[in-house]
């Protein structure tokens, strides 16, 4: 099933090759009718038919070729930074995807192993009171939540837990 993300990206890949392309689409071959494309205008042949002229150059511009000819001139730069956008939606689209799982700031905790290790290492007992510990809370030393090494992390029971963040909230730090 397709992620919010992935519909996301095709939707603006849609949109962008109907607004950025829409000649594509739309190329007159019948040269009876001719639909010309913006920045020219119909004029009728010696031989018969009718052609398109380019307003700036005079040159003769097929319908059917239109693309490939503006490509070298001023649309051609609109379209490669129309290109160019489109990745970068896409890139931005599937980016925002991914980290959906994760969110920014979101505090996440140590893991097991970490948690296992440090208790044994402290003989089960709190770093700050050496008391036994019965609940243990989990504290990063130096605040910060994404530093999950196992250097940074220490056991402390709620109450020297709670007393060190209530000292960091106010900026009372002993460290």
């Amino acid at each position: 099933m397709l992620r919010k993300g992935q519909i996301l990206a095709i939707a603006l890949l849609v949109v962008s090759v109907i607004t950025v392309f829409p000649n594509l689409a739309f190329a007159q071959t019948n040269f009876e009718s001719v639909d010309c494309p913006p920045g020219t205008h119909e004029r009728a042949q010696s031989g018969g038919g009718i052609v398109c002229i380019d307003d700036t150059t005079g040159q003769v511009v097929n319908p059917e070729d239109y693309f490939s000819y503006q490509l070298g001139g001023e649309t051609g730069t609109y379209i490669a930074i129309g290109i160019v956008v489109l990745f970068i939606i896409i890139a931005i689209a599937a980016a925002a995807a991914r980290s959906g799982k994760e969110k920014p700031g979101e505090r996440r905790g140590f893991v097991d192993s970490v948690k296992k290790e440090v208790l044994r290492l402290q003989d089960h007992k709190c770093n700050v009171c050496n008391r036994l510990l019965d609940v243990v809370d989990y504290d990063h030393k130096d605040g910060d939540s994404s530093n999950n090494d196992i250097s940074n992390c220490q056991a402390l029971c709620p109450n020297c837990h709670a007393k060190k963040s209530r000292k960091a909230q106010m900026g009372l730090d002993d460290e």
